[in-house]
This record gives C-alpha cells, sequence and structure tokens, in this order.
C-alpha cells in the first residue's frame, strides 16, 4: 500500500497519475470526539495505485483482522473466498487483494510481480462473480464488493457495473450505504481509465449520488467527479459550491480546479486564511483539527496554481508571512517558479 506521508517527488509516477484530491476535512483529533468525519477525514492527496486494493484491505481489516497462512496462487485464493469457511474465506480475499496490489506496484517499478495477473485471472474473475448474482444482504456484501472492485481495477466493464448496482442498494440491504460508498471511491478512482462512454456512465450515477441525502456519499461523489469528466459534471460540481457545509464546498472547488475549471476559485481563495476553519470547529467541537487546516489550506494553494491563475499580492503577502511555516514554504517555492505566486505579486 503507497505511503500518503511520502513526499510527492518519492513516489512512482504511477501513483502520482492517480490521486483524488480530498480536503482534510474536520477530522476528529482524539477519541471521545462528538463528531466524526468518517470518509471526509481521509488525508490529501488520498494515493489510489490502486485504489480499491487500499478501501479493500481496509474493509477486510476492520471486518475481520490479519489472517495468517501457507501461500496460495490467486486463482487458489479466488477459489476459496467463493467456497471456503468464513475464515478462510476471509484470509483468501486479503492475500488475493495483497498479491494483485502487487501486481500492479510492480508493473508501476517496473519489476517482476509476484504473480503474473493477467487476463486469463480476469475471466476467472468474472465467473466468480457471476455465480454471485443478486444482492446479498448485510455482511455478505463484502464477497461480491472485492471481485466487482478488482474487475473495475482491472478495467472490466461488468466489474464497473457491479459498483454501480453497489451504489444503488436500498438501506436494508446495505446498512448505512457502506458498501455503496466503497463503490463510489473507487468507481472514482478508476475514471481516468474507463472509456468515454463507460466514464459518462459512471459520471451520471454518480450526479445523482451529489443530490442525495447521504452526506458520506455526496462528500465521496464530489470527489469522484474529478476523474469523471462529462457533460454534466462541472455544473454539478458547481452546483455544491454554494453547500452549507465547509468541507463539501472545498471538495468541490478542489474537483474543479483539477477538471482545469475555475468557477470554485472564490472557494478556494477564502480557504487560504485560517478563519473559516476556526469559526467551523467552533459550531463543530472536535472538528479540523490543526494539521487539517494546515493540510486543506496548502491544498487550496495549491489548486489555486494549477489553474495557473495569478493571486492578488495582498494574499501571496499574507502567505509568505503566515504562521503555518509549511503555507510559507509552499508560497515561497511557488513564487520562486514561473507563473507562481512571485510572479502574481509582480504582476498586480
Amino acid at each position: 500500500m503507497a505511503d500518503p506521508t511520502r513526499p510527492e517527488e518519492q513516489r512512482p509516477e504511477a501513483e502520482l497519475d492517480r490521486e483524488i484530491e480530498i480536503p482534510d476535512s474536520p477530522a476528529s483529533p482524539g477519541e471521545g470526539d462528538e463528531e466524526q468525519a468518517g470518509y471526509r477525514g481521509m488525508l490529501v492527496p488520498l494515493v489510489v495505485v490502486p485504489a480499491m486494493i487500499v478501501m479493500v484491505v481496509v474493509l477486510i481489516l476492520v471486518f475481520f483482522g490479519m489472517l495468517s497462512g501457507s501461500v496460495k496462487s490467486p486463482s487458489e485464493n479466488l477459489a476459496r473466498v467463493l467456497d471456503g469457511g468464513a475464515n478462510e474465506r476471509t484470509q483468501a480475499a486479503f492475500e488475493l487483494v495483497r498479491q494483485v496490489l502487487d501486481y500492479e506496484t510492480a508493473k508501476g517499478e517496473g519489476r517482476a510481480p509476484e504473480w503474473d495477473i493477467g487476463p486469463s485471472f480476469l475471466e476467472e474473475l468474472r465467473n466468480a462473480s457471476h455465480r454471485l448474482e443478486g444482492s446479498p444482504e448485510g455482511g455478505d456484501l463484502w464477497v461480491p464488493f472485492v471481485l466487482g472492485a478488482l474487475m473495475a481495477q482491472m478495467g472490466d466493464a461488468d466489474g464497473v457495473h457491479r459498483l454501480l448496482e453497489m451504489t444503488r442498494l436500498s438501506e436494508s440491504q446495505d446498512p448505512g450505504h457502506e458498501f455503496g460508498q466503497k463503490a463510489v471511491f473507487i468507481l472514482g478512482s478508476v475514471g481516468d481509465d474507463l472509456e468515454e462512454n463507460l466514464r459518462e456512465e459512471v459520471a451520471r450515477r454518480v450526479i445523482e449520488l451529489t443530490e442525495g441525502q447521504d452526506d458520506e456519499l455526496v462528500f465521496l461523489a464530489a470527489a469522484a467527479l474529478q476523474k469523471l469528466p462529462s457533460p454534466g459534471t462541472e455544473e454539478a460540481l458547481a452546483g455544491l459550491l454554494g453547500a452549507p457545509e465547509l468541507e463539501l464546498r472545498l471538495q468541490a472547488a478542489l474537483s474543479l480546479a483539477m477538471l482545469g475549471s475555475d468557477r470554485g476559485r472564490d472557494v478556494l481563495l477564502d480557504a487560504l486564511d485560517r478563519a473559516p476553519y476556526v469559526k467551523d470547529r467552533e459550531a463543530h467541537p472536535g472538528l479540523w483539527a490543526d494539521q487539517d487546516i494546515s493540510t486543506t489550506r496548502r491544498n487550496a494553494l495549491r489548486a489555486l496554481m494549477a489553474l495557473g491563475e495569478p493571486l492578488p499580492a495582498d494574499r501571496v503577502e499574507a502567505l509568505l508571512q503566515d504562521d503555518d511555516p509549511n503555507l510559507r514554504s509552499d508560497a515561497l517555492e511557488l513564487s520562486s517558479q514561473g507563473g507562481a505566486p512571485g510572479e502574481a505579486a509582480g504582476s498586480s
């Protein structure tokens, strides 16, 4: 699994190409806090190479804990996921996603993988998925989720459609829409690799989710849309810029910037200041830890720079004098580059 704390310049290029920007929202700084941020507490940038591996591993660890055992091939592990006992299925699923993670990472690093996972294994996944037709209830959802995520990661349209189906499960089928949320995350992470027609189909569904009542789904949909350009994507994100939730406004603005749109520029400019976070923290005690504020402000700055538009001179000066040493460092670094804040200051 990629290390999100590793500096970007030290990460494999394959990783940098597949990031989803999610603002460091009001993550809970300690146990016992009144509010939890859920997915909104994930770090920025969220490395998703491959994203579904991260989510599946987290899912399995949270549900069952890590198990150990003898080494099996991917095909053997797939068979155990389908037909083994409860513990055996869990162990096999964990080992299977680890093997695919190694395969994907090896490709990016130009080394030989532990197992050669190619088209023949994808066909095995398809066959396994067909055995699980229907909408299983409750805890059984993790098996079709694992298979659908693996298939989608390997570029299979059936896997993408399996995940889309998970976003449509009822509350009784998927309590709290837990797997629907994970499916949206993965659909966004593979968006760059989808064929145009399939990507637009996914985008239409994700756009629908931005209009729903599930806060986590809305937030994840806003994050996923940055990788799902379509005729309706920009308008959907622009419609979230006036949301009452600070983190949702920020996510919409970041996603727009990643798509090359400056429609969220005012939100990003406001996000450079510390005051909005402090005010939101007063209204929601336990949210917006200092580190979260720092990271989000830095990402807002980088999003503005990605738009290629000069910042007002007073903004540049304020950043260079900010109390946050990391933000000062970013501003200084950017001001020394062509087209960055330094040039903006000189041209204002």
